[in-house]
């Protein structure tokens, strides 16, 4: 390289000659150089070794692994499970779990196990009867009763009775007008599906009577 002008090494070196930093663009000998990593020539304050992180070789990851084997092919088995279905008689009944069946909602729980669905009658009084009184007896019952959960009366769609499944039950008629009622009578089964009777009774009370005193004074 040439010179860049006079400064503090312009003097004849033999042998030598006058060269620039390619970094800080200042005249140097030659000799006082020293080449870049990057190919170039820089003097003693700028030269800098090569990053050793520049050395670092990545390792391909391995993405393919060293052996497979063929997916297992079988038939699950599916369980019935339903929320809200506790200690339910005929649960564990044998077929509920059977490989291939698919038992997904509570209907086809129902159909898939036996299950004897509960009848509800009003015995007494009778359809069509006619009533009056404080204590009307109200006698219901209902077959498959070890199938029931619980049960109640209602009359006009109003409940008088949260509590029965079977016997009888007084009903005060004295709080409804006279006229005709309907009294019904509903169980309700261990998959919590009701099942409902009613009959029609004619109400018929004696209207109130109100006596009226009158005392005289004379005076």
């Amino acid at each position: 390289m040439g010179s860049a002008g006079n400064g503090p090494f312009d003097y004849y070196a033999d042998g030598d000659w006058n060269a620039i930093c390619s970094m800080c663009g200042h005249k140097f000998k030659a000799s006082m150089l020293r080449k870049h990593w990057q190919g170039l020539w820089r003097c003693e304050k700028c030269w800098e070794p090569r990053q050793p992180q520049d050395f670092v070789r990545a390792v391909p990851d391995i993405v393919t692994p060293p052996w497979t084997q063929p997916d297992q092919t079988g038939t699950l088995i599916q369980t019935c499970s339903f929320p809200q279905t506790l200690a339910v008689a005929g649960l564990g009944v044998a077929g509920c779990m059977v490989a291939g069946r698919t038992v997904s909602n509570l209907a086809d729980y129902i159909s898939a196990i036996p299950f004897s669905i509960p009848l509800p009658s009003i015995s007494a009084p009778l359809d069509g009867d006619t009533v009056s009184g404080v204590s009307v007896f109200v006698t219901v019952t209902s077959t498959n009763l070890g199938n029931v959960d619980y049960g109640y009366i209602q009359v006009d769609g109003v409940t008088v009775d949260s509590s029965i499944t079977n016997g009888t039950f007084s009903w005060d008629s004295t709080g409804v007008s006279n006229g005709v009622h309907t009294i019904s009578f509903t169980v309700v089964d261990l998959h919590f599906v009701p099942h409902s009777t009613s009959i029609s009774v004619t109400v018929s009370n004696a209207p109130s009577v109100v006596s009226t005193n009158f005392y005289s004074i004379t005076v």
